[in-house]
């Protein structure tokens, strides 16, 4: 089972605006195992790093608002 579990607003190393959406896998509740990816709007996936999210494919830096 797929849930969103919240977005994230963010701005790119030249300052334009892009959305993280983070979602959550498998059973989800306080006691429950759940696995979570990031991911933007367009589905291309981004990792956590270093407090900022990193594009998958082109290693841009996104920086929570």
């Amino acid at each position: 089972m797929r849930q969103k579990l919240r977005e994230i607003q963010c701005l790119d190393e030249s300052g334009a605006e892009a959305l993280v959406i983070e979602w959550g896998f498998g059973d989800i509740g306080p006691d429950k195992n759940m696995c979570r990816e990031f991911r933007l709007e367009d589905g291309s996936p981004v990792c956590w790093i270093g407090g900022c999210y990193e594009h998958f494919y082109t290693g841009t830096r996104l920086k929570p608002l």
